[in-house]
């Protein structure tokens, strides 16, 4: 089974705020992204964490829209290779995007969220046996 992240982590190892990582995921489709129904959490993969980080270098850096970069991040991804991610628009212009490097960074910074976003249990605590 893929590794999967909670919202929460993604944003936290990325630098950004829940609230720009929650837009980005309701409003485009990401590759790596498991949807679900309301009030299911999404879970992101090593994959989705990848685009998700992609989107924010060329929004949050170089000021693409979101809608742009969000595409640019789909292209790119199909266009994988060992030495890195590419996409060239219709004029010739061609984007590189380093992948060992971002994923090398990317495991760092998301070993510290792992920690710092432990999962609580959610409800009512289980009952204890009285003796």
């Amino acid at each position: 089974m893929a590794r999967s992240y909670t919202v929460k982590a993604v944003a936290l190892a990325l630098g950004v705020q829940s609230k720009w990582t929650d837009n980005l995921l309701s409003r485009h489709a990401i590759p790596g992204v498991e949807r679900s129904r309301q009030g299911i959490e999404r879970r992101v993969t090593d994959d989705g964490l990848l685009a998700i980080e992609l989107i924010r270098i060329l929004n949050l850096e170089l000021g693409v829209s979101m809608e742009r970069a969000a595409g640019i991040a789909r292209e790119a991804m199909k266009s994988s290779a060992p030495v890195g991610m590419s996409f060239v628009t219709s004029s010739g212009l061609s984007l590189h995007f380093p992948v060992a490097d971002i994923e090398r960074r990317l495991r760092e910074r998301m070993m510290d969220a792992l920690e710092a976003t432990a999962r609580k249990p959610r409800g009512r605590p289980p009952r204890s046996e009285k003796t």
